[in-house]
């Protein structure tokens, strides 16, 4: 186990350099991994019930009791954690191609986005083996608002892990800024490449495993990419940069 470094936020526990990737200039670059302590995340019954559709009319007190209780449940069992790698590399003709060869093509919304990076942090976050464990059994129960419930809570507390994440690398990359995080799977990057993105992080970054349809277990987890540099743009994210018309989120802010 790894000393915590004088830089990292309190609320998380740095596990170490478990994993190094020799680059093609022969430099060993660390694959770094922190544990979250689930108490500390932005993630309130509020948040919850925005997400379960509540966003603009009071959820009924049976519904509001029921997501405090199953988020408290959460909070004490679950074990979130990141992990990430950063690479240099160049951006070219909508292909990413870091410093040991490896090369993605994340098409071209996402290149736009990350135009101006120099270089690259590969990642992942996920909610933990635990939350995996306790959505399965209330899913297994057979309530289909327990289950859309813990499903939002999962949801959101990935996303918050992810938050987490870029707030420690805010503290790392300093005066450098970050673009926002993309995933495989969406705007047009092929999910077939996260596979590629689970070698450089080591395999198993996180506990988390691939299928051969290059799905996640636990479930409840996120992948990708986010650029540095500094004059990247920030925060340039949203519907009008994505193709995906079935979303529901769109369907929200359209509605």
């Amino acid at each position: 186990m790894q000393t915590a470094l004088n830089y990292q936020s309190p609320d998380i526990t740095s596990a170490g350099f478990g994993v190094t990737i020799a680059t093609g200039f022969r430099r060993r670059v660390p694959v770094r991994q922190f544990s979250v302590d689930p108490r500390t995340l932005l993630l309130t019954p509020g948040m919850i019930l925005r997400e379960m559709g509540y966003g603009g009319t009071e959820a009924p007190a049976a519904v509001q009791d029921m997501v405090v209780s199953m988020l408290h449940e959460v909070k004490a069992l679950a074990t979130p954690s990141f992990a990430f790698v950063r690479l240099g590399g160049v951006l070219t003709q909508n292909r990413v191609r870091l410093e040991d060869g490896t090369t993605f093509t994340p098409g071209k919304i996402i290149a736009r986005l990350l135009g101006k990076s120099q270089s690259f942090v590969l990642f992942t976050a996920t909610a933990g083996t635990a939350f995996h464990d306790y959505q399965r059994r209330v899913t297994a129960e057979g309530d289909i608002l327990r289950s859309f419930a813990v499903d939002t809570i999962g949801t959101c507390l990935v996303e918050a892990v992810c938050d987490r994440m870029e707030l420690q690398l805010e503290l790392e990359i300093a005066p450098l800024r970050h673009t926002n995080r993309f995933s495989p799977g969406f705007c047009g990057w092929k999910l077939a490449e996260q596979r590629t993105l689970f070698n450089l992080l080591g395999g198993h970054p996180c506990g988390i495993s691939l299928s051969d349809m290059c799905l996640m277990t636990p479930e409840k987890s996120v992948s990708g990419i986010v650029g540095l540099g500094t004059d990247v743009g920030s925060k340039l994210c949203g519907c009008q940069f994505c193709d995906r018309t079935t979303c529901s989120k769109r369907k929200r802010q359209q509605a």
